[in-house]
């Protein structure tokens, strides 16, 4: 077991951490951190008075040998880190050594631990700045005992006085903390409440069932991709489970809970048009990538963190729930609809840890999903140093049976013995396979046909400027110079160019290849559009624009067209990559089951 030691100067220089205790939950997260970093399989923790008076945080991890105790609860003090590049090498969930220190520094803290070699435990108690040590009769693993909390700094006391924000910060960060950590068992007592208990699991989908309830994998879809160092795994919600916040939408980096904001946005717009307006899915997420690539010494809790390549990172990203939505085999009516059931409620992640929340959702089980599991707790097993030897990127969450290809894609499928027999409400096509009936959307059809075709002739050619023979004016009332010329570089990057003729106002004088006559002003108009959406060049912004241009020239309700163009259509989408969803995500084809037709007229097949 390695010693605890002071660190140098420069190097707490180097960490400068700033503040970490504002809070009874940044105690809770530091405490639990450590046991977690100690190997502990089994974690309490008890409260009293929202933290206030009392934290108790007992673990049956790899202890703290007693020579050891006084450095413990001393800042910059630990056995993590010895130089600057084991900081920015860091995968631990702490590493600064400064959370004892500085929990000491405002309440009054007992510490007693007893190691997996010892013969008897040990303990200090610190007040004030005074210290004692005493033999302890703890049984392996270590008790940290947190009391009267800001009894020294009276102003921070007085401005947690609103109960249910503090019990909402604590529930927030231990479930960041049981979700990431399954294998670990958890029993959590907030006053006289009744305690929650999480029992150690073999799976992730099985936690996440302790915690939002066991019928949650019926709304879920298995996530799954890797590329140049990058690994992403978990769930994200099928298209009728939702939220009408963004808060449930999670996101683990090395199993560290971390607040991404891209995250949002790169969601919303995976499910596009399939997700209500004013709705979040749902998503649990785990990101690993090697620790030098990620800052995490960033933030004081180390809530948020810095990506060396965060472009990179969200294409990625972007992909990975783009091939995982695209892909979903549920193109059955079912899949698209919550089959309701009063006696089956859906738990919020709050009344899991006491709160009696109302976004509790109904839902009755469907066809399991397949398993995302850890298999063991080889990426944090503790040394007989005491050293964690983390290893986040080496342990998957999923069993190798997954049915997931390599590029993260699930096997889509699309009906080969499809029959079709007229247009129904001048909007859909209606046909018939060997396993029930089916119900094209033309215009949603038509619209992936030609956003692959825009793509791959985005693909087949480099430069996209298309010098016009006669610049076309813009009408500058719409487009004002001022709004144009500093978007010049990004709509470039995609084609246009624009030119200042002086008092005749600004003129479109290059446009992309792939924009039909007649359509420069239009495709112009998306562009800028896109630019301010994106706020990117490249691929995101031909993406953007492709798919407003597909919309553009499909079929429409009501306009004329025989079943023969209708067998062509299914024919070019068949041969499409995603063939079961428009580029904005809305389905294009929809299977109402055999067995489903036969239950609308109460009869069996």
């Amino acid at each position: 077991m390695q010693r605890i030691q002071k660190l140098d100067a420069l190097l707490i220089a180097q960490i400068a951490a700033g503040e970490v205790i504002e809070s009874p939950a940044a105690i809770v997260k530091e405490l639990v951190e450590n046991s977690l970093d100690a190997g502990a399989t089994e974690i309490e923790i008890l409260i009293e008075g929202d933290g206030f008076v009392e934290i108790q945080v007992r673990d049956n991890g790899v202890g703290i040998a007693a020579a050891d105790l006084p450095l413990a609860v001393e800042s910059f003090a630990t056995s993590k880190i010895r130089s600057f590049d084991d900081l920015i090498a860091a995968d631990s969930m702490g590493f600064r050594g400064e959370a004892l220190g500085s929990i000491a520094a405002v309440s009054r803290l007992t510490l007693e631990s007893r190691p997996a070699t010892g013969d008897a435990g040990a303990g200090i108690r610190v007040s004030d700045g005074a210290h004692e040590e005493f033999a302890s009769p703890i049984e392996q693993g270590t008790r940290a005992i947190v009391r009267d909390l800001f009894h020294n700094v009276p102003v921070r006391r007085d401005y947690y006085q609103y109960a249910p924000r503090i019990r909402r910060q604590m529930h927030d960060v231990l479930l960041g903390l049981c979700v990431a950590n399954c294998t670990t068992a958890f029993r959590y007592q907030l006053g006289s409440d009744a305690p929650v208990v999480l029992p150690a699991r073999k799976t992730l989908i099985e936690r996440m069932g302790d915690v939002w309830g066991e019928t949650i994998s019926a709304d879920l879809l298995p996530l799954y991709a890797e590329a140049d160092g990058l690994r992403i795994e978990g769930y994200i919600s099928k298209f009728y489970f939702y939220r009408t916040h963004a808060a449930d939408m999670r996101l683990w980096v090395n199993r560290r809970p971390v607040v991404y904001k891209p995250l949002t946005m790169l969601l919303r717009h995976a499910y596009g048009e399939l997700m209500p307006k004013g709705r979040f899915p749902f998503a649990s997420l785990f990101l690993y990538l090697p620790p030098q690539k990620v800052d995490v010494n960033v933030h004081p809790q180390k809530r948020e963190i810095r990506f060396k390549d965060d472009t990179a990172l969200q294409n990625f990203l972007r992909e990975a729930f783009r091939r995982t939505i695209a892909a979903e085999g549920g193109i059955a009516a079912s899949s698209m609809v919550r089959q309701s059931s009063p006696q089956v409620v859906r738990q919020s992640s709050a009344e899991v840890f006491g709160q009696n929340l109302s976004n509790a959702l109904e839902s009755t089980p469907q066809q399991a999903i397949r398993t995302p599991i850890i298999a063991d707790r080889t990426q944090s097993k503790p040394s007989e140093t005491g050293q964690a030897n983390t290893v986040p990127s080496s342990v998957s969450l999923f069993t190798p049976e997954l049915s997931i290809s390599a590029s993260g894609a699930v096997a889509a499928e699309f009906p080969e013995d499809l029959v079709l027999h007229a247009r129904l409400f001048n909007t859909f096509i209606v046909g018939t396979a060997a396993d029930g009936l089916y119900l094209v959307d033309q215009h949603t059809a038509h619209e992936r046909i030609n956003y692959e075709n825009f793509l791959s002739l985005l693909a087949k050619r480099q430069e996209v400027a298309q010098k016009l023979l006669h610049p076309l004016p813009l009408q500058n009332n719409i487009f004002a110079s001022d709004e144009i010329t500093p978007l010049a570089a990004q709509l470039r990057s995609v084609g246009f160019a624009v030119e200042d003729f002086g008092p005749a106002g600004l003129a479109l004088t290059h446009v992309p290849f792939y924009v039909e006559a007649g359509e420069e002003i239009a495709a112009f108009t998306s562009a800028v559009a896109a630019v301010h959406d994106v706020a990117s060049t490249g691929e995101a912004l031909f993406d953007q624009i492709a798919k407003d241009l597909s919309c553009r020239h499909a079929i429409r309700k009501g306009e004329s067209a025989s079943l023969s163009d209708f067998r062509e259509l299914l024919a070019r989408l068949r041969q499409c990559t995603y063939p079961l969803r428009c580029p904005h995500g809305r389905p294009t084809i929809i299977r109402i089951d055999e067995k489903e037709v036969f239950a609308y007229f109460k009869r069996q097949k």
